[in-house]
């Protein structure tokens, strides 16, 4: 099998996105080409190689429970500490795998271990073995295997790295599934092509175009959605749908809109989460009469208030959960686009992996036909040079290191020196460039660097996928953090700055575009709290902060211990409050933002949150810096 079968065959596997599939494919190949009469594939789980494939001759048979016990394991280990091949032509040649109980009970003539390795990594080994003759694996096999391990291996990597992602898709699917909030995504065209199951039962009830107010409607524009088409104008948030249903019942829906542009700043797609506040509203409204009226009828109704501090208790759990639900609502559009852009990086990184991965094995072969052993080395070592040069340079140090590397390659008469130069430059390599001058002054220098140009592609874009997927995997775990509810009740030791942390993670989407965040963390013991609960509490105080600055501005957060406490002071550098509002803010209802923005009970849940841990909450502000303090013990 000649170079350019083989290039085509790894074609092949570069399309190949499923991980069995690829390595029955890969292993085949191989044992093909090689005339092995037995080969598996063994990747790495946990301290132990397990084998993946196996493939072999029809007279070739294999046990049935055939593991990694039933191969040679000091050359397995050996190869994968040193990760380089391993080629016994002669099993007796090499007497440090000659005590091996392999050799002693089987006998195999010829062995080829080959290490495939991604970067530096090991991805993979694999394992070929022919009992019927020596000497089956010739240098030409090495050769070629020395050149193919390398896009073998970074297609495991990739398979590996997609298979990753899938699962985070199905996650992300399945949070979305069982959200309480309706949530739908309508790509540019004002197409909506996703809907959860939440958001298919709010719009099965029906919208209707327009709100007449009443005591229950804020008399604010509203927005209707229609035969699954996206409303001309951007949904403002808190506003208030109305949807009827039979027998005159009234449901409030509360929606929020985000829409995501591209860098030319065209909607590329919009997120809507929505969710039924009849209740909440219903609950605010007997709240507001409680409040008004009680005061007068204290002395002479008793019973009666008795009776409607009952109500109240009532109706106040059900705001505590359904505030926590508004904030899980705002906060679903910016984690979706917090988790959109690195898919995004990902899926382009792939095609540009598919391409460059193609024209590379295309153009190698041409490229192996026409040059020396000596130049084929040299070619080997410079490819090295470029996948590892990861120093990173200013505009300024660019630009004269490429004049040096210019001078010096008109020195030694090298023609288009500007244009290598710039491919150069473009791969990373600036300098150091004496041992690569024959193959600079080769007449298929331009096949030379396309062909270094394209494995560096492979190297940068590898780099950015796995930089995403942990980009991803960050928000997820932050979100399932906040998502999480322990039905126990009881307390658990925490580091608080872990869940500040989530916080800000999901907040990450409102803030990072023109707000700074300080953070100072000093060394903390755990503490035995309520973790779910305090979450809440970060989360009103992060959130209003973030709004006071309007997004400009600094936020800082300190956390230190002191006095057998643990004090969390959240700084933020909007307006202030008023002296004026002060001493109200920490009162139910009260509320500075404008109408159907805000219940006003954050600051009065978070006051209640921290009484139940024994601590305390405080405030000081003044304009361009209000701070506020959360105490808790050590001990509780």
């Amino acid at each position: 099998m000649d170079c350019q079968t083989l290039s085509q065959a790894y074609q092949k596997l570069a399309r190949e996105t499923a991980l069995e599939p690829l390595l029955l494919k890969a292993l085949s190949l191989l044992c093909d080409y090689t005339e092995a009469q037995f080969g598996c594939i063994l990747i790495e789980s946990g301290d132990e190689w397990l084998v993946e494939e196996m493939s072999s001759v029809d007279e070739y048979v294999l046990p049935s429970n055939f593991t990694v016990d039933c191969l040679p394991k000091s050359i397995i280990n050996h190869v994968a500490k040193v990760q380089k091949i391993i080629c016994l032509n002669n099993t007796v040649e090499r007497v440090e795998f000659s005590n091996d109980p392999y050799f002693v009970e089987q006998q195999p003539q010829s062995i080829l271990c080959v290490p495939l390795c991604d970067q530096g990594l090991l991805e993979a080994i694999v394992y070929l073995e022919n009992s019927s003759a020596n000497r089956v694996f010739t240098p030409k096999h090495l050769a070629n295997l020395e050149l193919l391990s390398a896009p073998i291996a970074l297609a495991i990597a990739s398979t590996r790295y997609y298979q990753r992602l899938s699962r985070n898709q199905q996650q992300i699917h399945q949070f979305l599934e069982v959200l309480p909030v309706g949530v739908e995504v309508f790509d540019a065209g004002e197409e909506l092509y996703y809907t959860n199951r939440r958001a298919q039962e709010l719009r099965a009830k029906g919208v209707v175009a327009e709100v007449s107010p009443s005591p229950l409607v804020e008399a604010e524009p509203t927005y209707t959605i229609q035969d699954n088409k996206l409303p001309t104008d951007i949904v403002n948030p808190n506003n208030y749908t109305k949807i009827d249903e039979p027998e005159n019942n009234i449901t409030l829906v509360e929606s929020w809109s985000n829409s995501i542009a591209n860098e030319r700043g065209e909607i590329i797609y919009t997120i809507n989460a929505f969710q039924d506040i009849t209740e909440q509203k219903k609950a605010e409204q007997l709240l507001a009469e409680y409040n008004c009226t009680l005061e007068h009828q204290v002395t002479e109704r008793t019973l009666e208030l008795s009776q409607a501090l009952e109500n109240l208790k009532t109706a106040q759990n059900k705001l505590i959960q359904s505030e926590k639900m508004v904030a899980l609502g705002q906060l679903v559009a910016g984690v979706a686009h917090e988790i959109n852009t690195p898919l995004g990086v990902i899926k382009a990184s792939s095609y540009n992996n598919i391409k460059a991965l193609s024209e590379f094995l295309e153009q190698m072969p041409k490229l192996f036909a026409q040059l020396s052993p000596q130049e084929q080395d040299l070619f080997f070592a410079f490819l090295k040079k470029s996948i590892q040069n990861k120093s990173q340079i200013s505009s300024k140090e660019k630009r004269k290191l490429k004049s040096n590397l210019q001078g010096q390659l008109k020195k030694q008469g090298i023609a288009k020196a500007r244009h290598i130069v710039n491919i150069l430059a473009d791969i990373g390599i600036y300098q150091e460039i004496d041992p690569f001058l024959p193959l600079l002054q080769s007449a298929d220098v331009d096949l030379i660097l396309q062909l270094a140009y394209n494995l560096a592609r492979l190297h940068r874009n590898t780099n950015n996928a796995i930089f995403a997927i942990e980009r991803a995997s960050k928000v997820l775990f932050a979100l399932k953090n906040y998502a999480y509810y322990d039905p126990t009740g009881e307390k658990r030791q925490v580091d608080i700055t872990e869940g500040i942390e989530t916080v800000l993670e999901l907040h990450y989407n409102h803030y990072k575009h023109g707000i700074e965040v300080v953070r100072n963390y000093s060394s903390l013991p755990l503490v035995f709290c309520y973790p779910d609960e305090l979450i809440q509490v970060w989360t009103n105080l992060v959130h209003n902060a973030i709004q006071a600055m309007k997004g400009r501005g600094t936020l800082e957060i300190n956390v230190k211990q002191q006095d057998g406490q643990i004090i969390v002071s959240i700084t933020d550098s909007g307006c202030g409050i008023p002296p004026e509002i002060k001493d109200k803010i920490f009162q139910p209802f009260f509320t500075t933002k404008p109408m159907g923005e805000g219940s006003g009970l954050g600051l009065d849940i978070s006051r209640k949150i921290i009484d139940k841990h024994h601590g305390d909450i405080t405030v000081e502000s003044s304009p361009g810096c209000t701070t506020f303090q959360v105490t808790l013990p050590v001990d509780s």
